[in-house]
This record gives structure tokens, sequence and C-alpha cells, in this order.
């Protein structure tokens, strides 16, 4: 069976300020996720699922109908403030999404065995693609993550979140932690809120392998994170610390795959402009063709 492909675009974007998940970023008008689609269909990817809010289903269906070549099959699921376990009521004052766990459950009646997970608004590289869409096909029942080092994974424009992560002398994951306001500070050291991050240390961006035994682990800690955060209006449920619990308990091994060198991400407004030139320069050093369909359409 095929792995599937499935793209968490239901942020709110509050530090950007608008959707950038549909933002025109290429040189012809292409966003973030048509490069995700473009490096994943070479990969081998050939079914996707994004996952989206009701209010801006219009936006996604006006830009990505028909913009793809027909072998790709493209499914929405909405994440949405009441899709709660049954009998958990609304939670009054709510606006902001419940997070990249909650999102994942969103995507469970459409899948039926091994797939990736990503950002939207990443750009992970062609290799990550490759080596998840790989790994996923040899290894269906197993777990894994793409791994970047934290240097390469900052914004000069201000402070991000990663999910920090620990490996044991084989690759595996030994531990995550979501580490916020990442920043380097005026010592040139890598600071999360007084916590310094070596050089070259592995994070996650999101970019995860699962299959289908995830989804009652994540359904049974949803509940619980709702016991212990449902007053907190803006507390999330975020999966590298749900694969940080599974992982701790021993229920589940994480294989840690590289990275590409070529990752980048939108985090500000300010962070635009670089993103632009990266892909400008990835394009005239041949990693894509003018137009970014044209290549494969033909």
């Amino acid at each position: 069976m095929k792995p599937t492909l499935v793209i968490m675009a239901a942020g709110m974007a509050s530090r950007y300020g608008s959707l950038k998940q549909i933002k025109k970023f290429g040189p012809k008008g292409e966003t973030l996720i048509d490069y995700s689609v473009f490096d994943a269909y070479r990969a081998g990817f050939k079914d996707f699922i994004f996952i989206i809010r009701k209010a801006t289903e219009k936006d996604f269906l006006e830009l990505f109908k028909d913009r793809y070549p027909s072998d790709i099959n493209i499914q929405y699921v909405f994440q949405e403030l009441d899709k709660l376990p049954k009998g958990t009521p609304p939670i009054e004052g709510r606006e902001k999404p419940w997070g990249t766990g909650h999102a994942i459950l969103m995507a469970k009646e459409k899948l039926n065995g091994p797939f990736a997970v990503i950002n939207a608004d990443d750009f992970y590289g062609c290799e990550s693609f490759i080596s998840m869409y790989e790994y996923l096909k040899q290894n269906p029942t197993n777990f894994s993550m793409i791994g970047y080092k934290i240097e390469n994974t900052l914004s000069d424009h201000g402070p991000v979140s990663r999910g920090v992560c620990e490996l044991d002398e084989s690759g595996h994951l030994l531990s995550i932690v979501e580490r916020k306001k990442i920043i380097r500070n005026d010592k040139g050291q890598i600071d999360a809120e007084g916590f310094i991050i070596n050089e070259g240390a592995t994070v996650s961006l999101n970019f995860w392998g699962f299959n289908m035994e995830l989804f009652p682990h994540l359904e049974r800690e949803f509940e619980e994170f709702l016991k212990k955060s449902k007053d907190d209006l803006k507390a999330e449920y975020l999966i590298p610390e749900v694969v940080g619990n599974l992982v701790t308990k021993g229920l589940f091994t994480v294989a840690v795959l590289p990275g590409s060198l070529n990752w980048f991400g939108v985090t500000y407004k300010e962070d635009d402009q670089e993103v632009r030139e990266n892909l400008i320069k990835l394009q005239n050093e041949g990693f894509y063709p003018q137009g970014l369909w044209n290549l494969i359409k033909s």
C-alpha cells in the first residue's frame, strides 16, 4: 500500500498575520504547498490529505482545483474547535485550533495505511520526501521522523518553537521536548528561554511518518489533554509531545531520518523575502523547472 501525505494547513498564523498557507512565494506564483506536493509526487506520493478549516475551504478549492496532474488524489478534512471526543462539550471562549495532534486526528477516517505528515508553511527539500517515502514503503509498521539541525531552522526575525530531540546510537528517538522562544542570544548561543541548545542538535519540524496504530493513542491522550487543559484557552495538543510520551513509555520506536539541507519556513512577514530568494536560487540551480508543474504535466 502506497503511503499518503497529510498536509496540516489549518493554523491561524497568528504571528504571521494572514493565511500564509496559500500565499504565493514562487517565481510563478507557487505556494509552499505546491513545492511540497511537487517534491512528494516525484518521490512517489500520489494521495494527499489537506487539513484545513471550513472558513478557508473556498480559498483552498479555488487555488488548488485542477492544479496538479490527474493521477494526484487530494482530499480535504476540517479541523474545527467542536470536533471533540463524544460527550465533550464545546469549550466556551476557545478560538485557537487545538494543535497538530488534534489536526492529525481529523484525517483518521481518510487513512488506511502508512502516512507522512508535514506543515503547510515549511519547505522541506526533495531529499526529505524521498527518504520518508522509501522508509514508509519498506517499514510500513514503524514510526519515523525527518530530523534537521537546529542552527538551520532559526529565523532572523524572531523566536521559533522546535521539538528538540535526543537520539540513541542507532539514530532512534530517545526523547523530544518542545522548546519555545528559540533565538540566538547576544552571545551567539541558541537560547530557549534560558535553556541553551547545542549547535548540531536534531530538531523536529513536524515531518513525521506514522501508521494506523497511532490513532488509539492519539485519541486517548487527547481526552487526557482536554481534562487537564480545558481552562487554558491557548493550550495546544502537539504531536511532538504525544510522540515523546509514547517513546518514553516504550510503546513505539521512532527512526530519525536525515533532512535536506535546503529547509526554510515562514514564521514572520519578514521571512517572506528570504523564502522568495531561496526559491529563485533553487530554480536557477536546476532543482525546479520554470513554472513548477509544467515539467510533470508535459
